[in-house]
């Protein structure tokens, strides 16, 4: 027994494997593997004095394999019949530069007098579709919920196309349809004179060469559940004729082209004063107004617009019909007289229809006089029908009791 113990003792090794390279330093986490016969045994780091060690069965021939990111790969064969330590020296992997180019940032923003240059290039991601994803990019800019353009919270004044006039104040039609592709950047003119004289600010879309004089634009089509769809396509041709732009847009699932508030900036007529004339009340229609408890409605919209900006003469006008079918439907369970000894509580179904069609045709002419003094001219025109229905029908659980039915008609 004791001389197959010391035998066994005998057999067995300690392998001592030291790294160096040619600096002072020690590599250290230097991966070592240990192989026999090809075969992986064992595997290793070395410490931080460049050194570690593998315990073998008995002696013979291996393989030590150095791999590390800083050195090159590098494998060595050793005899532990020999020697028992061995100092491996490993070569330095270095990948040479031959040149580095360092560039700036490019600015986003800069300040020209009363105008601020917005770079698209510096934002620019490949993940935006229209110009409205580009806005909300640019610093200071936002959208609103109506789709309003602001700047430091702000709303600005209008939305331009080349320096020409984009269906007057309404800016989401110009945001939610011109292609952030078409776009080679964007302004802000902080001191801009309106069609008829007034100061005001604007946000000028400034289009790549390849866009200007062709016609261009896209379509889109979705459909889904329960027979719903959404058909939108947009028509343009930009070029030293005038802006020209059609847009369509067909719906039956309550998606609305233009809102209560664009419809009134439409069809609202400014004095030379800036201040709105409040000589024509201007009616909302009862259909644009959701207020979230739609159950159901269509629309059809069109709309066409035409614009020319020169020195002495500049040309804006715009027509824009809309048609819809609403359907609202709510409930609710009140409470009431709660003075009383015994609260009363009744419950409200309320079913309310629109059916109408709004149209606004605006025209603004201007034309400049050598004297300083110009003439200006403007035209607007908005037929609209209003079909409005309602039904209210208030019950107690006791309908023997307390029931109320009224209908509303306009």
């Amino acid at each position: 027994i004791i001389f197959l113990i010391n035998f066994s003792v005998i057999q067995a090794q300690t392998i001592h494997v030291k790294i160096k390279d040619n600096t002072n330093k020690p590599p250290e986490n230097i991966n070592v593997q240990l192989f026999e016969n090809n075969k992986i045994i064992d595997f290793k780091k070395t410490d931080y004095t460049g050194q570690c060690t593998f315990q073998v069965s008995e002696k013979g021939f291996f393989s030590l394999k150095f791999t590390s990111v800083f050195y090159k790969t590098k494998t060595v064969e050793i005899n532990t019949s020999e020697q028992s330590s061995f100092e491996i020296e490993l070569e330095a992997q270095i990948t040479e530069i031959k040149e580095v180019e360092i560039k700036s940032r490019p600015k986003v923003v800069t300040a020209k007098e009363d105008t601020i240059v917005f770079n698209l290039k510096a934002v620019r991601d490949g993940t935006e579709r229209t110009t409205e994803d580009l806005i909300k990019k640019l610093p200071g800019l936002d959208i609103t919920e109506n789709g309003k353009v602001t700047y430091k919270g702000t709303t600005i004044g209008q939305v331009l196309v080349e320096g020409n006039e984009f269906f007057g104040k309404n800016h989401k039609i110009a945001t939610q349809n011109i292609s952030a592709n078409m776009l080679d950047g964007i302004d802000l003119w902080q001191n801009y004179t309106t069609i008829n004289g007034n100061r005001s600010t604007a946000l000028n879309l400034k289009l790549k060469q390849e866009y200007k004089g062709k016609i261009t634009g896209n379509i889109e089509t979705n459909f889904g559940i329960k027979n719903s769809y959404l058909a939108h396509g947009n028509l343009f041709r930009f070029g030293k004729l005038g802006n020209l732009a059609l847009i369509a847009d067909f719906n039956n699932i309550a998606k609305d082209p233009i809102s209560y508030m664009d419809f009134y900036e439409m069809n609202s007529q400014e004095s030379l004063d800036d201040t709105p004339n409040n000589s024509v009340e201007i009616e909302i229609p009862t259909f644009l107004n959701n207020d979230g408890k739609v159950k159901s409605k269509n629309n059809q919209f069109g709309a066409l617009q035409y614009s020319k900006s020169k020195k002495d003469f500049s040309i804006t006008a715009f027509s824009i019909f809309n048609n819809a079918q609403l359907e609202k439907f709510s409930t609710s369970k009140r409470n009431s007289f709660e003075g009383e000894s015994q609260a009363f509580n009744f419950s409200e179904q309320r079913i309310e229809n629109n059916k109408g069609f709004l149209g606004t045709t605006q025209i603004k002419m201007k034309k400049s006089l050598s004297d300083g003094s110009f003439f200006y001219y403007t035209f607007g025109y908005n037929p609209t029908q209003d079909h409005f229905n309602q039904s209210i029908d208030r019950y107690s659980t006791d309908w023997n009791f307390y029931r109320i039915d009224n209908s509303v008609n306009n």
